[in-house]
């Protein structure tokens, strides 16, 4: 079942993207939210198993429990993705005024920073 609704879910999607490409000659709507969209999914896809790796390898080098470690570095990791996807989320102009709610714990996250946003070039070398 799931499957199939990602299946369908990615077809609409490269659908969509391939019918406003074909309308718009410029970098269309669909475009734009589908960069979007892969922001996101590459940025959780990067944060969250390197928090988790790195928080697991700390503690157990601490003496920590492994099956703590665990646990502490998956729910670090949790924390910091969401916080990390609300920093795209409202930097993006195609999210204005749309609104997000998210808990203390990431706000908090957010306002001590050290998060990176990366931009690529318009002119690549």
């Amino acid at each position: 079942m799931f499957a199939s609704l990602l299946s369908s879910l990615s077809n609409l999607v490269i659908g969509l993207y391939s019918a406003n490409k074909a309308v718009n000659s410029g970098t269309a709507l669909a475009e734009q939210w589908f960069k979007f969209c892969a922001s996101l999914i590459g940025s959780a896809l990067v944060t969250f198993p390197g928090v988790w790796g790195a928080v697991i390898i700390s503690d157990y080098k601490l003496g920590i429990n492994i099956w703590i470690a665990l646990v502490l570095g998956f729910a670090a990791a949790l924390i910091s993705t969401s916080a990390v996807l609300a920093v795209l989320w409202t930097r993006s102009p195609l999210t204005r005024g749309i609104p997000i709610c998210w808990p203390m714990s990431v706000s908090q996250e957010i306002l001590k920073g050290g998060f990176n946003v990366v931009t690529p070039s318009e002119n690549p070398k």
